[in-house]
């Protein structure tokens, strides 16, 4: 039988995963929350993007710079912490 703690756990990375499902794919427009964006790509290349503004720092604003770099590391950071959690926790109950 899992815990309140352990059911909590489960429900904030199930939460945590959708979320991060649909920005990644569907995107957010922080101007226009309302409507959905119309044109958006995903890139499923690893790393393509961000070598192009690691290598070209100097033709971008500096939030722009920050926001595309750091910005997928601090969205993925929570999953590096949840799901070793979620999975031991499925791992013991199994």
């Amino acid at each position: 039988m899992l815990t309140s703690k352990q059911n909590s756990l489960n429900i904030l990375f199930l939460s945590y995963f959708l979320l991060l499902m649909i920005v990644s794919f569907l995107g957010i427009d922080i101007n226009n929350l309302r409507t959905p964006l119309i044109g958006v790509e995903s890139n499923l290349v690893p790393f393509k993007t961000l070598s192009g503004f690691v290598s070209n720092f100097e033709h971008y604003n500096l939030d722009t710079w920050l926001y595309n770099t750091f910005g997928p590391i601090l969205i993925f950071l929570p999953l590096g912490f949840l799901l070793p959690r979620v999975s031991l926790i499925l791992k013991l109950r199994g």
